[in-house]
């Protein structure tokens, strides 16, 4: 029987609109009175997860995973399951890289996206809106600590060209994903959505058999593989699609009520 649920956000628990349709919650509610626990796992920062779980309902969500699991928190206690954090070094040389590229970079404080310049495109500030932290430019050399993600915006055939003339030795340095054909993210390495819930699931004594995992994009793949069940969108990318356990409908179409339906609740009513 599944006991631990993750949900992607965009794509997967809000729909276009970034809305949580009466359904999902109706589903996310029917999930908490059976027992079960419910984790947001997103490539948002805290305030930005932290917003979502207020819509949804705070009670209803027992654990957020944020930066593609660079940080995982019990949002009742406070406590940190886990945490992971890229160096100062790692974080300046990025930002050399993305401004080699002549794509925008941030990364975060915990009221902040810090970006060392203006940005030259317009998706920083979809990031901006999204989280609902402001874009602050500040000077790298003022930099104390590290950072737990790096975000590289810009039009997606610049960020696939950015992407593709990256150094040979980052894919063993970092974990590189997209979670939007305009936002390519880098934690350290090994950290991922995947890594972080199995860290999880390890503490309250769970097998992978028990967790359930929903999502859409690039930056879900490691969940949805390890997972006892993946469950892919219906408008989650094909390679999503391909690895997964079960495609749903769209986020649009009630996919999350319709495959806790299919694969959780009919069984248990």
């Amino acid at each position: 029987m599944y006991q631990l649920f993750a949900f992607d956000v965009d794509g997967t628990l809000v729909n276009s609109d970034k809305e949580v349709t009466l359904k999902t919650q109706a589903a996310l509610e029917k999930l908490h009175d059976l027992g079960h626990k419910v984790v947001i796992s997103s490539g948002r920062p805290f305030h930005g997860v932290e917003l979502i779980a207020d819509k949804v309902g705070a009670d209803l969500i027992d654990y957020v995973s944020c930066f593609n699991g660079g940080l995982v928190k019990d949002l009742h206690s406070g406590q940190v399951v886990t945490q992971s954090q890229l160096s100062l070094e790692e974080v300046k040389e990025l930002a050399h890289q993305a401004q080699e590229g002549g794509v925008d970079i941030h990364f975060y404080n915990d009221t902040q996206l810090l970006t060392p310049q203006a940005p030259q495109h317009d998706y920083m500030t979809i990031e901006e809106k999204l989280v609902d932290m402001p874009i602050t430019v500040i000077d790298l050399d003022d930099l104390t600590e590290g950072t737990t993600k790096v975000m590289f915006t810009g039009p997606p055939k610049l960020l696939d060209q950015i992407q593709s003339q990256l150094p040979a030795d980052y894919p063993n340095r970092f974990s590189i994903v997209k979670s939007e054909p305009y936002f390519l993210e880098f934690n350290p390495k090994g950290i991922d959505k995947g890594s972080s819930l199995a860290i999880l699931a390890d503490q309250l004594g769970l097998a992978k058999s028990e967790v359930m995992t929903f999502g859409d994009q690039n930056n879900d793949q490691s969940m949805i593989e390890w997972a006892g069940m993946g469950v892919a969108m219906g408008n989650a990318i094909p390679e999503l699609k391909e690895i997964s356990d079960y495609v749903t409908s769209s986020n649009d179409d009630e996919g999350i009520a319709q495959a806790l339906e299919a694969l959780v609740f009919k069984d248990q009513d």
